[in-house]
């Protein structure tokens, strides 16, 4: 019995030691799956860095052609080596990223090529026909541009843990720069185009100004985001911080000149050397850009080179594992209370980090209920975290949106990821417009939604302001060239469509120079908005008059002939001529008048009218004129 106990308790030493090897040997396979598994994730992340990189340079191209293209088109024939220099690099940056392989994984390569046909349809439409247009034409694929690279980059399925956490929120901080860059080609070309033209129509000096504030909106925006990061991670904030007031600086140098065409109307500089201020200012955006995705890359490729390097020590562990059984226990064991360590300490950071994202973050389980959240939610949505664990997603959103908000998750299930705007609705019934982004991501073998949504009010607000200032002449209040067009193409529609015929009224305030040169612009002004008052007196609640240049105006008539389109232009002459004016006693107007015809091409029309305008003009004025059919 004596000697028994210590085979027995040899015996089970012997146990314990297999159990514990086994186990070794286990957790060793484990461990060297899971860090195959991160060292993929992380090869991929940073295949899609240098990809985003690619497909942000072809943006750019593609940005420099459609400026270059105003330019020339105005008239600036020192452009055309450089347009044609721009249409061979675009070329080639096309090229180049079409030849990634990781486009095609995405998903992304088949978009890229018909937004190559299409960039290639235009520009040789545009070389024949010099469209008047072009520039809005050619911004809408720009555009489509700039959603595909957003889209890429914001595809990132890395988790995010304490190395490499801020990187990444430094680099979705820098994808709003496509949009800066972007507002800043529109500049760029508009402003280049305006030299080139001698061109200075209130409606092209509007439009500068809207997209000079869509520069300064967007900076801003880019610069809170980076703001939030500095405060994270000092090191970004010493690596970054000069280059993004380098922007800063070279971004407010382009936009004075180019303020300068507005308030001044003149430039010192000539339309390629603006160019190429507008060209430096987007380069400094790229160069932040490389600099935030370079740092971002190197931290990538560490995070590889640790994992392979963890893999080959547990690999060596693993070999060792029965030769060792006892002293691989004890660094099981340490390296096990090491994990659950660093995971308590990074838990702690991540819980950290997530309340300091700026927006709303939530994690959401394949039944729409809400598992993780951050302070920001409870704080927009008005409701207590015990209220929110019990909620659904819909439950925070408007019940038109529900169902839309529905499809949106069942979409990132099953094709990783999906965005899209909704009204947020709180727990005062106060509705709040969001920009919400969501991932497909798994814990526990299980599927969740990771999202994270922006307060966009202001944004909207912006774009409701932005829109009203595009269609309306800040001067007059009535409708501006660019509405003019839009709805010139409207009827034409509807003319083939329904056989509902229209006629154009083109009108000009006569000897209005004596005005500005007699009393100033500013009479100018008062006067042209006095006449403008007494037009829409006149016409019926179905015409509409526009704003077409300086003291010119155009009104539409929808479903009327030559002959009731006479009676009305008389009837608008009348009221003018008899009008008692502040400035001159008596102030007329001349007209011309064009009916569509079946198949005409609106240029023609428009001239016949403006013909008749001429004609009447030099018939002595405060006259009506018509064109025939």
């Amino acid at each position: 019995m004596n000697n028994s106990a210590p085979f027995h308790q040899q015996r089970l030493y012997q146990f314990i030691i297999l159990l514990a090897g086994i186990l070794i040997a286990g957790s060793a396979l484990i461990f060297l799956k899971d860090f195959q598994t991160q060292t993929s994730s992380a090869e991929r992340e940073l295949l899609g860095v240098n990809y985003v990189k690619k497909l942000q340079a072809t943006m750019f191209e593609a940005q420099k052609v459609r400026g270059l293209y105003e330019v020339l088109r105005n008239g600036d024939l020192g452009a055309e080596v450089p347009y044609q220099k721009a249409q061979d690099q675009l070329n080639a940056k096309f090229k180049t990223v079409l030849s990634d392989p990781y486009g095609t994984e995405i998903g992304i390569n088949n978009n890229l090529r018909k937004l190559q046909r299409d960039l290639g349809t235009l520009q040789d439409e545009l070389a024949k026909q010099s469209d008047p247009d072009s520039f809005e034409r050619f911004t809408k694929h720009i555009e489509t541009f700039r959603d595909m690279l957003l889209h890429t980059a914001n595809r990132s399925h890395l988790a995010l843990d304490a190395d490499v956490a801020t990187y990444y929120l430094a680099d979705l901080s820098t994808n709003h720069l496509p949009s800066v860059v972007e507002s800043i080609g529109r500049v760029r070309g508009l402003g280049a185009g305006i030299i080139a033209g001698d061109i200075y129509g209130m409606s092209d000096l509007h439009q500068l100004q809207r997209e000079i504030e869509a520069v300064n909106l967007e900076l801003a925006h880019v610069a809170r985001n980076l703001r939030a990061v500095f405060s994270l991670n000092p090191e970004i904030k010493s690596q970054l911080a000069d280059r993004f007031r380098n922007i800063d600086e070279k971004i407010s140098l382009f936009t004075a000149a180019a303020m300068d065409i507005i308030k001044h109307r003149d430039s010192d500089l000539d339309a390629l050397s603006f160019f190429g201020k507008g060209t430096h200012a987007v380069g400094i955006c790229d160069v932040i850009c490389g600099s935030v995705r370079g740092l971002l890359k190197e931290m990538l490729k560490e995070r590889i080179s640790e994992l392979r390097q963890h893999a080959l020590l547990v690999g060596a562990g693993l070999s060792s594992a029965i030769v060792l059984m006892v002293v691989l226990s004890m660094i099981f064991y340490r390296r096990e209370s090491h994990l659950v360590k660093r995971l308590l300490d990074e838990t702690s950071f991540s819980s950290a980090l997530v309340d300091g994202l700026p927006g709303l973050f939530f994690l959401i389980d394949t039944d729409g209920r809400f598992r993780r959240w951050n302070r920001e939610l409870e704080r927009i949505s008005e409701y207590s975290g015990d209220e929110i664990s019990r909620m659904h997603a819909t439950d925070l959103i408007e019940k038109d949106h529900q169902s839309a908000l529905k499809k949106k998750m069942e979409t990132v299930f099953q094709e990783g990821s999906a965005h899209a705007e909704f009204d947020a609705l709180t727990k005062t019934s106060k509705v709040i417009p969001v920009y919400a982004t969501g991932l497909r991501t798994e814990l526990e073998n299980k599927p969740y939604i990771v999202g994270f949504a922006l307060d966009i009010t202001e944004r909207k607000q912006m774009e409701r302001r932005l829109e009203k200032m595009a269609k309306t002449d800040a001067l007059t209040g009535v409708f501006n060239r660019a509405k003019f067009n839009s709805d010139l193409k409207q009827m034409e529609e509807n003319a083939l469509r329904y056989k509902r015929g229209f006629s154009l009224i083109a009108i000009d305030i006569d000897h209005f120079k004596r005005i500005n040169d007699t009393y100033g612009h500013g009479a100018g002004d008062e006067v042209i908005k006095e006449i403008v008052k007494i037009i829409c007196l006149q016409i019926r609640q179905l015409d509409s008059i526009y704003r077409y240049g300086g003291e010119e105006f155009l009104v539409i008539l929808p479903e009327t002939d030559l002959k009731g389109s006479i009676l009305q232009a008389e009837r608008l002459r009348q009221a003018v001529a008899e009008h008692k004016f502040n400035y001159e006693e008596e102030m007329t107007i001349s007209l011309g008048i064009a009916e569509y015809s079946e198949g005409e091409p609106l240029h023609v029309l428009l001239k016949r009218a403006d013909d008749s305008l001429y004609a009447a003009k030099v018939a002595g004025r405060n006259q009506v004129d018509t064109s025939p059919a």
